[in-house]
């Protein structure tokens, strides 16, 4: 705000659009077979294969951008690459730019700029055996392709110069005194730019570019289960369900993220490989997840008017792929163009531990069809017909990140306090925490609304003022910048992101509804919905901006989304079935 007041904007985004006519080639096939081996033994053997294509603009409007040597302060080369139709499309002052920072421009007569791989073949083996006339047991293996995953707000190749493309406009004698933003003022904004066309007044282009040799991300699924029969309508199943994905699809890291930490205020450009080029989101698959869980049912068939299926679920995921679709909890990495990626490696933004749920179905035996008050009349009118559902739902909560309240080092995207006891249990020592007030006393009790967590059971990462300006004396425990060693790094960075969880969710729903005959087979139906039964609220994740005095506190309602009630909220309905 200041620096409007001053007329001294640090920093402007100009930026144009136009349409994209993207499409792409699909091809699958499949083919399948169940064998009965022996009277006991059932084998299923399928074989898929899927060619997802890359995707191209109908008019050829697109371009790539990749690196074609190592990386280094102010050293990067790479490579602007366009479709041969595109010739002669590129302005100067963008090619300028382009020079400056050893970038060629070169032209493809693939109009799609990417390669798609071509040998996703897909098998999967099933296998079932009756061990006796109540038991079987079940195992399962299977590779799946999924090249259609979309790219949360659109990593696409036609989001480049000069078709769709942001310019960043930057001061380049910023000071806390004077920040003109090269000669831009409230009052022309983007006048000049604009009169002498947007495309000629490029500066720190913003671009766009995909690994060239695509890899499409495949699952690993296996599974082992044995059924059990209890009673002829009465089932339980214990299994083991697990699976492994490679090459998700990430944004890791932008092919110009500072190479380096560096001290507070420091201008981080001198530490990027293409220092005038803006940011360059460039999606690579590389991203992995692992999932394990430990799974038991217990099924009834609906006999006698009554079901109900009840189900328990032990389980976790693991990633380091940020997923742009997620919710705020999932921030990415932390210093992304230094640390790899197998560092990131943490538990999945939607990781619950254990779930356990019930869904039940009675109906009264009393009306028409039924055991009781058989005969129509005004008694089956009043108590025949009823039937009702019960639904409920309990499970932990999901994690969320921690951040520091510390000045951190320049360069780091997140950096997050490090995990020295467990989180969930009282005392410890408030010196580990140095972001903690002066005689603060470490919580006795943790897991409620006021202390979720335990401030106490977290140290901060080094400083941002440990790192020590270049060709400057260190004093203390200061290092001399800029901090390029991942080790070194990390220490800075802190623990891992998603590292605690928090408040569980549990809730009854519950529906009544009763039929009445009309005619023949034909009824109309009433019904009450009853969500959240008890009232009882979903607690959100409590303050993590730091892992200060004030960390742990819960001061809000989770989300549940547009059409979904929190509170107890009541719904009647009427139907006519025929």
């Amino acid at each position: 705000m200041a620096d409007f007041l001053a007329n001294e904007m640090n920093s402007a985004t100009l930026g144009i659009a136009n349409y994209t006519y993207d499409h792409r080639w699909l091809r699958s096939g499949y083919g399948q077979d169940d064998w009965r081996v022996t009277r006991r033994l059932t084998v299923n053997m399928g074989l898929r294969y899927d060619y997802f294509g890359p995707k191209s603009e109908t008019n050829g409007e697109q371009a790539n951008f990749y690196a074609s040597g190592p990386f280094g302060f102010g050293t990067g080369t790479g490579v602007f690459e366009l479709p041969t139709s595109q010739r002669n499309v590129l302005p100067s002052s963008f090619t300028s730019i382009l020079a400056a920072n050893n970038v060629t421009v070169a032209y493809s007569n693939n109009p799609s700029l990417v390669t798609s791989q071509k040998y996703n073949f897909a098998p999967r083996l099933g296998a079932a055996y009756s061990i006796n006339s109540r038991t079987v047991v079940r195992a399962g293996y299977g590779i799946f392709y999924g090249g259609l995953e979309g790219f949360g707000y659109g990593v696409n190749l036609s989001q480049n110069v000069p078709f769709n493309f942001t310019s960043g406009i930057y001061s380049t004698t910023c000071t806390v005194a004077a920040c003109p933003t090269d000669g831009m003022s409230l009052n022309t904004g983007f006048t000049q730019a604009v009169q002498q066309g947007a495309i000629n007044s490029i500066s720190y282009p913003t671009l766009t570019a995909i690994a060239t040799n695509a890899q499409t991300p495949f699952s690993q699924e296996y599974n082992f289960t044995t059924e059990y029969a209890i009673t002829p309508n009465m089932t339980a199943t214990l299994g083991y369900v697990g699976g492994v994905t490679h090459h998700l699809y990430v944004e890791y890291p932008s092919l110009n993220s500072p190479l380096a930490l560096s001290y507070p205020g420091d201008n981080m450009r001198n530490y990027e490989p293409f220092p005038t080029l803006g940011g360059i989101n460039y999606e690579q698959a590389i991203g992995t997840i692992s999932y394990n869980s430990l799974q038991a049912k217990l099924q009834k068939r609906y006999v006698n008017g009554m079901s109900f299926l009840a189900s328990y679920t032990l389980a976790h995921s693991l990633d380091n792929s940020q997923s742009d679709l997620a919710d705020n909890q999932d921030y990415g990495y932390r210093a992304p163009g230094i640390l790899p990626i197998s560092d990131e490696k943490r538990n999945s933004a939607f990781d619950v531990r254990q779930r356990f749920s019930f869904d039940g179905t009675y109906a009264l035996p009393f009306g028409v069809g039924r055991r009781y008050l058989t005969h129509s009349g005004f008694a089956n009118q009043i108590a025949g017909g009823w039937s009702g559902t019960l639904v409920f739902q309990d499970q932990t909560g999901n994690p969320f990140s921690l951040y520091s309240d510390i000045s951190t080092a320049n360069g780091l995207d997140n950096a997050g306090p490090l995990v020295k006891r467990n989180p969930r249990a009282g005392g410890g020592d408030p010196s580990l925490n140095d972001g903690l007030p002066a005689g603060y006393t470490c919580p006795a009790h943790v897991g409620g609304v006021k202390q979720w967590y335990n401030p106490c059971a977290f140290a901060n990462p080094r400083l941002g003022s440990d790192i020590a300006a270049p060709g400057t004396m260190p004093t203390g425990n200061e290092i001399v910048g800029p901090v390029t060693d991942p080790a070194t790094v990390l220490q800075f960075a802190g623990g891992p992101l998603l590292s605690v969880y928090g408040p569980p969710l549990a809730q009854f729903n519950m529906s009544i509804f009763k039929n009445f005959t009309t005619w023949h087979e034909q009824n109309l139906q009433f019904r009450t919905d009853v969500f959240n039964l008890l009232n009882t609220p979903w607690f959100a994740v409590p303050s993590y901006s730091g892992d200060g005095a004030y960390g742990g506190q819960i001061t809000s309602t989770r989300e549940t989304g547009s059409f979904t009630p929190d509170p107890r909220f009541f719904q009647f309905a009427m139907k006519y079935q025929f």
